[in-house]
């Protein structure tokens, strides 16, 4: 499948991919500070919930 791409281009592919996720979970970890802020609960309170929603979301997904 990937044979006929250069191998330059798939390290590209993942360089930028990594970049975009990185920023992504920055961008994750600020909003969840300005939440906690806003309306005064701890970032371990909303990191739970927010882990506990993300990870069973792809089975209430599949489930419907």
């Amino acid at each position: 499948m990937f044979s006929s791409i250069p191998s330059f281009a798939l390290l590209g592919i993942f360089l930028v991919s990594f970049f975009v996720l990185a920023k992504a979970a920055d961008i994750i970890v600020r909003a969840l500070v300005n939440l906690g802020v806003i309306f005064r609960v701890s970032i371990f309170a909303l990191s739970f919930i927010l882990l506990g929603l993300v990870t069973s979301l792809p089975e209430m997904l599949i489930g419907v």
